[in-house]
């Protein structure tokens, strides 16, 4: 029994460490980055999608999407607390 826990002490340490988790750090608000996409359906333009990041980190998305002169139109908005967890989601 004495064989055995010397070989799991030495096999344990031998491990490596554990990974260290690592987040992005957030910096001074800058410009807002807008990307905006066109919606095909059915080999013509149908709607767009439109992501805002502002300089604070939160995150504008406008889905808007017209097919036969019906469709959704959906706008929201989230912002991230410091631990980046979603603070608010309108």
């Amino acid at each position: 029994m004495h064989r055995v826990w010397v070989l799991v002490m030495f096999v344990v340490a031998c491990l490596p460490p554990p990974p260290v988790e690592t987040r992005a750090k957030r910096t001074a608000a800058g410009p807002a980055r807008t990307d905006k996409r066109v919606i095909v359906s059915q080999t013509r333009p149908s709607g767009y999608l439109t992501t805002t990041v502002a300089g604070d980190g939160s995150i504008s998305l406008v889905h808007h999407m017209v097919q036969n002169g019906r469709g959704p139109h959906v706008e929201a908005r989230h912002s991230h607390a410091p631990d980046w967890t979603i603070a608010s989601f309108t």
